[in-house]
């Protein structure tokens, strides 16, 4: 498992450089920063205002109130890749499923 930050998704990667590709690679960046960096924290801030200074208790709860409530627009990850909240850390993880054989 990993921290899900800027760089995760799958969009603004492999353009290349080059004056129409590296803006379309930019706005990804930008967009998956607001989220990881601005969205979700302030969101969190809020939640931990109201719950004694702790944060969701589980994945559904973090998902439901801090993603699905404040909009937060999560990047398409890599396939076979997921969210997943640590409630223990407080913290937005990505973990790579296993594929059944």
């Amino acid at each position: 498992m990993r921290k899900a930050e800027t760089g995760v998704g799958v969009k603004g990667k492999g353009y290349g450089e080059g004056f129409i590709t590296t803006p379309i690679a930019a706005k990804y960046t930008i967009e998956q920063r607001i989220a990881f960096e601005a969205q979700i924290p302030k969101a969190m801030q809020i939640y931990k205002a109201a719950h004694d200074n702790k944060g969701p208790k589980t994945h559904e709860e973090f998902m439901n109130v801090i993603i699905k409530e404040h909009a937060v627009q999560l990047p398409v990850l890599p396939e076979g890749n997921v969210y997943w909240y640590d409630p223990k850390a407080e913290q937005l993880m990505v973990r790579t499923e296993k594929k059944d054989s």
